[in-house]
């Protein structure tokens, strides 16, 4: 079934990227074509970006009492007094969720939703032209990617809800008459107009992948995560609009927070799960704590009693009773997942899943203790006979074959079954994108496709080459007039061979042939006979099969299931790409490498003199000019 057509498989475009397909012949929608630069540029992190594992712990654990928080009601007047000392404990423990104790925040929300939109908004713009320069140039800056992996971690995760927070609380105010002023209405849709736009890329470019993306509350699927985020958002506004509501108000706002905590309780049972236990527990035993803490709020507002110092005991006794069941259901689940796995190995019922979600849950049980049903991926065959046109199916399926180049003729299958469902929607989309990427990255010889690119480069190189030998006749020439011009559009050609043969570079990672390529570009073009020889003896450990970059898709799916084993047993790594390899692409003889090498030194030292050399005159002119 895998092993069908490869020829036609790899001829076949899984990059789905409207704008990389159509760039140049139809005018791209300005969203389409930040998406794909979001899309590229998360990717490009995921491959950089420094790994964090104690910032994600930390974001999980805020983003849980975010979760949490809303249920307290803390700003609500009607359930807590303003004058007892539980009402100021309060206040303080809001903190650790909404940055500002109750009390100085009163009266005070426009300033603060000011100060968080406008954090979100620098930030944002910062990612959006970071992420449009590595599309248009694959470049980017070093302290660019620590910066925005920290912020991409942290920001849209814990900023959002708190903007949201106070947000909530100008409406309310709104809403009772208790203020009108006009800053307060501006903040309000200023922050609603910052906070969407960020919605819109977790959903369409951050949280649907096929790489096992580090995070917090990592998850198999998408959808645990956006319901997990929505459903603190909701909770945390439909909450804060109790600060000024009155009784019955609040006791309809109550009601809908509890709805919420149910609904957040959910993504725990069906579909790809959170990938951690201990997430599990905490998404599932706070969803629990939420809905309990919704339904003494209402006792204490129906009863007109308020609440006094007995609440913390009994929120701590409920929490640890929560929290403690839900580990030992959530373990016991484990077990009845891998007893379901065992006779569904044993009997090849694929009937004791009872529905696909269920079985996409179990299936993420059976990786986390590594089933043999789930190593040799026999569920899942099974699974897609029973149901073929489950797209969220065959994304996981996809997901966790992603985790083995060797794999990737499945993965390719993968591909086609997708395509072949002619399905319009993003999810779809993305998820084919994200088996080209992948395809790209684990490429190791030559395809038609790239076959083209590198006809297009030798022209844009040769472009470049013939501008720089233009510089030199006019020297020789003696014709200084035209040198500017001269040096201009060499400068352009260089800059654009620069950019294109970067971005091929980014998307191959370990293709002799583009390699090559870049080895040419920097020996040719850019001059730089260290990083020639550098690149010339990458290119000679890829003649040897060895990878000169990390398989990062590989690396982070073994990382987050490290029981996995390193190789799937049976598979032929020689055939990892099985590629209709055009020997027609040029091969560097051994006169022609021995000739090179020893012209690098040389070259090597020219460059080291020409970088020496300082003109007091060009200096002081761009002195002058700053």
């Amino acid at each position: 079934m895998e092993d069908s057509s490869t020829t036609a498989s790899r001829n076949m475009d899984f990059s789905m990227s409207v704008s990389s397909r159509y760039q140049g012949l139809i005018d791209i929608p300005i969203g389409t074509q930040v998406i794909d630069a979001m899309v590229s540029f998360f990717n490009y992190l995921d491959n950089y970006a420094p790994r964090m594992p104690f910032l994600y712990n930390f974001v999980s654990v805020v983003r849980m009492l975010q979760l949490i928080g809303g249920a307290f009601m803390a700003a609500n007047n009607d359930i807590y007094d303003p004058n007892t000392i539980t009402y100021k404990a309060m206040s303080i423990l809001t903190v650790t969720f909404h940055l500002i104790p109750v009390q100085y925040r009163l009266g005070n929300e426009y300033i603060i939703l000011d100060i968080v939109s406008l954090i979100l908004f620098l930030f944002g713009m910062y990612l959006l032209i970071t992420a449009w320069m590595y599309k248009t140039t694959s470049k980017v800056p070093k302290i660019s990617t620590n910066v925005l992996a920290i912020y991409i971690a942290v920001g849209p995760f814990i900023l959002i809800p708190i903007s949201v927070q106070y947000f909530g609380q100008i409406i309310s105010s709104l809403i009772v008459g208790r203020t009108k002023d006009v800053v307060s209405i501006v903040s309000s849709i200023i922050g609603i107009l910052i906070v969407i736009p960020y919605l819109w890329i977790m959903v369409k470019a951050y949280l649907i992948t096929l790489t096992f993306r580090p995070c917090s509350f990592m998850s198999i699927e998408a959808s645990p995560q956006w319901k997990f985020f929505f459903t603190t958002l909701i909770v945390t506004f439909v909450s804060s609009l109790t600060t000024y509501f009155q009784k019955w108000p609040s006791l309809a706002m109550i009601c809908i927070s509890a709805a919420g905590y149910v609904y957040c309780g959910t993504t725990c049972f069906n579909g790809g799960n959170f990938v951690l236990e201990l997430h599990q527990v905490m998404v599932l035993g706070g969803s629990f704590l939420g809905f309990i803490l919704c339904c003494m709020n209402l006792y204490a507002l129906l009863s007109l009693k308020r609440w006094n110092e007995i609440f913390f005991e009994i929120f701590i006794a409920i929490a640890v009773a929560c929290f403690l069941l839900t580990q030992v259901y959530v373990r016991l689940r484990y077990k009845r997942d891998l007893v379901i796995l065992d006779k569904s190995e044993e009997s090849q019922d694929i009937t004791l899943f009872v529905s696909k979600g269920k079985f996409r849950r179990v299936v993420g049980t059976g990786y986390t203790f590594c089933h043999p049903a789930c190593i040799n991926f026999s569920v899942f065959k099974a699974a897609i006979v029973e149901w073929p046109e489950s797209i969220d199916l065959w994304a996981e399926y996809a997901k966790f074959v992603a985790i083995y180049p060797e794999l990737t003729p499945t993965l390719i299958y993968i591909g086609q079954s997708i395509n072949a469902l002619n399905l319009k929607d993003s999810i779809s989309t993305i998820i084919m994108s994200n088996i080209g990427y992948i395809m790209n990255t684990r490429e190791t010889k030559i395809t038609p496709a790239l076959t083209s690119k590198i006809s297009k480069l030798n022209k844009i190189f040769n472009k470049a080459k013939n501008r720089i030998r233009n510089i030199w006749d006019l020297i020789l020439q003696g014709s200084v007039a035209e040198i500017n011009h001269a040096i201009k559009s060499a400068n352009e050609a260089v800059e654009l061979a620069d950019v294109e043969v970067s971005q091929l570079k980014s998307l191959y990672l370990n293709n002799r042939f583009v390699a090559r390529q870049y080895a040419k570009f920097q020996g040719d073009i850019n001059a730089n006979a260290v990083e020639y020889k550098v690149w010339m003896e990458n290119v000679i450990q890829l003649q040897a099969g060895k990878q000169v970059c990390a398989d990062i898709v590989h690396g982070l799916g073994v990382f987050v299931f490290p029981s996995l084993p390193e190789s799937v047993e049976g598979s032929d790594g020689k055939n990892m790409m099985s590629l209709t390899e055009m020997e027609s692409v040029e091969e560097l003889n051994d006169e022609q490498q021995a000739e090179e090498d020893a012209n690098i030194e040389v070259l090597a030292t020219l460059t080291r003199q020409i970088e020496k050399q300082r003109i007091p005159a060009i200096k002081c002119m761009y002195s002058l000019h700053v």
